[in-house]
């Protein structure tokens, strides 16, 4: 019994120190967990239950500039492909062994920053951005005999990164909103234009355990691993820095129905482990809050979740997502700055919407396939 305890405990209390010493960085985002292939290539394949799509929106502005980032990502994983050819059935899925079983995740992302696909809002910034990712993960579980799961997982993924610059529309730039990825500096003669490419590689770890009434999981992600030049007018010297995040997340059941789950991303942009220089490009974050989520798949046409989270302190976000049956979710949150109106020493503001359509979720959930996996 002692050594039960010990196993279950000390697992958290690492994830506990791990969290309280480690910096990190300003996320882009304020629904992080909508962006998951974004946060950490190891999640991709960790789906709602089904082949997921989805497209992340967020309107950001601070006292000097407007920016828009948008994305959009479809991720799955080798199991949905099994039970479509017929290869696994209901029983053999959900048999409980103590053999470490595994699958593969597969996915596809495309971001950009600095225009508006939609065209709702307008961008103040001269700077725009587009990136494409190919991402691959492999997941392994084990169930034990008394239902705890086990599980872990690798992911690497390759991005290609278009940067261009028009100064002619408008120099209102903020490195707060600005997506990341290319590094800018206003020239004198404010009309400069310039075009900028490159690869990258970005690589991701996690580990978790569920137990029949709680459940912890912690990641770590590497993204800009090639350091690539990435300074819009080629200096040589400027390489990208190394983008380090690390995810936690607890969960306690409260009933049949209803769990709450703590969340945190640390997340540290800039890591000079090529460049000599110190800049702005350097950023620390703390991104927590809690959610009170749904445990039940039940038939219900629609249901409610909600949060509250904040970034290091110095903005406060609500944080709600509309489950509309069993393929759609739609999530809504606004941040603003916890900062006195005579001292505004934050002033960024984000707007977000989110809606993810989980294909397949109700064939899926009837052959009991996720009762050995957790979506992020």
């Amino acid at each position: 019994m002692i050594k039960k305890i010990r196993t279950r405990i000390l697992p958290i209390v690492l994830l506990l120190c791990i969290s309280a010493l480690v910096e990190a960085q300003d996320a882009r985002w304020s629904q992080i967990n909508s962006a998951p292939l974004m946060l950490n290539s190891a999640l991709t394949g960790r789906t709602k239950g089904g082949i997921d799509f989805g497209i992340l929106s967020s309107n950001q502005s601070t006292d000097l500039a407007q920016n828009t980032h948008q994305h959009v990502f479809l991720h799955a994983n080798s199991d949905h492909f099994k039970y479509l050819k017929g290869k696994i059935d209901s029983v053999s899925s959900t048999v409980i062994t103590k053999k470490i079983n595994s699958y593969w995740g597969f996915g596809l992302s495309y971001y950009q920053n600095g225009k508006d696909l939609l065209g709702f809002n307008e961008s103040t910034m001269p700077l725009n951005a587009s990136f494409y990712s190919l991402s691959v993960a492999k997941h392994f579980y084990r169930t034990q005999n008394n239902g705890d799961k086990h599980y872990f997982g690798l992911g690497i993924a390759v991005v290609a990164a278009n940067g261009k610059l028009n100064e002619s529309v408008g120099l209102k730039y903020d490195n707060e909103i600005a997506g990341g990825g290319f590094r800018y500096r206003p020239t004198f003669a404010n009309n400069a234009t310039s075009q900028r490419n490159y690869f990258d590689w970005n690589l991701g770890f996690y580990y978790g355990f569920r137990s029949s009434s709680f459940y912890f999981e912690t990641g770590l992600g590497l993204n800009h691993v090639l350091h690539p030049r990435m300074d819009i007018f080629d200096d040589e010297e400027t390489k990208l820095r190394v983008r380090g995040t690390l995810h936690s997340q607890f969960g306690i059941n409260l009933s049949k129905k209803f769990m709450i789950s703590q969340k945190n991303v640390f997340w540290r942009e800039g890591l000079y482990l090529k460049s000599s220089g110190i800049d702005t490009s350097l950023k620390n974050e703390i991104w927590s809050g809690v959610e009170l989520n749904r445990r039940d798949n039940s038939s219900k046409k629609v249901k409610f979740e909600g949060g509250i989270y904040t970034r290091s302190l110095k903005t406060i976000m609500p944080y709600g997502s509309l489950l509309i049956g069993q393929s759609i979710n739609l999530r809504l949150s606004y941040e603003w700055p916890i900062s006195n109106a005579t001292y505004k020493s934050y002033t960024a503001n984000r707007f977000e919407t989110a809606l993810v359509f989980s294909f397949g979720k109700s064939y899926f959930g009837k052959n009991q396939l996720f009762k050995n996996q957790l979506n992020w």
